[in-house]
């Protein structure tokens, strides 16, 4: 993990191979974005690069946050318009959980949503899972996990576990919120990933998220509101 590999698709002959770090590690990946000639990873210790598509060369590289405040990465970073937007791991504990755009050209931080508010009581609510974005109406879907210890938030303003939100990819800002449950124990997270699509319910055709969530529940959200 924490390296990238270019191969010939005609030959399967390599072509450059990126890596993180001199030495091997255990961290998981989910994988590399694309963006004309550029290509963004997120190692292990959350740093988002840029790479040359061709050379494997690095454009820029961007700290976006530290293994010393238990944050760390698997994620696979998701393009829209000019933006790369990606979300995090706590280990459901310690920092909150966030969800961050940067620029694809400089890798300048445009936005961050906080899962939960600066000086709450609360810690967790991570973002590790990749959202889905609806570009007819232009509207970022992220699922967001658990809180620590069983901890529930319920009426609690601007904390957002177990929740799926909606938001807009200008500027981060919530558009609309659904909680899935009241609490669900460790790593019972909703970080799983969002299906968008189309469905007919009576004689209305509705706009909805599916979401297989790891508590044995199958959800049907419409994902207009």
């Amino acid at each position: 993990s924490d390296e990238i590999h270019a191969l010939d698709a005609t030959t399967g002959a390599w072509l450059w191979v990126w890596q993180a770090r001199d030495e091997h590690t255990s961290n998981v990946n989910r994988g590399v974005a694309i963006y004309g000639d550029r290509l963004f990873f997120s190692t292990g210790d959350c740093r988002l690069v840029a790479l040359d598509r061709i050379s494997g060369n690095v454009i820029w590289s961007r700290q976006y946050a530290k293994l010393s405040d238990s944050y760390f990465s698997t994620t696979t970073p998701l393009v829209i318009g000019d933006k790369v937007i990606l979300g995090i791991s706590n280990k459901n504990s310690g920092s909150r959980g966030f969800v961050a755009a940067f620029s694809a050209v400089s890798g300048n931080e445009l936005w961050r949503f906080w899962t939960i508010p600066e000086g709450a009581k609360f810690r967790g609510a991570p973002t590790w899972m990749l959202g889905s974005y609806d570009p007819l109406s232009d509207i970022l879907y992220w699922p967001v996990g658990v809180l620590e210890n069983l901890e529930n938030s319920s009426g609690q303003k601007n904390v957002y576990d177990n929740s799926i939100v909606a938001l807009n990819p200008k500027n981060g800002k919530v558009i609309w919120k659904t909680k899935l449950a009241e609490s669900m124990p460790f790593d019972w997270d909703a970080n799983e990933p969002l299906v968008l699509t189309d469905v007919v319910l009576g004689n209305t055709k509705r706009k909805v998220i599916l979401l297989a969530h790891r508590n044995g529940l199958f959800y049907l959200i419409d994902r207009m509101d």
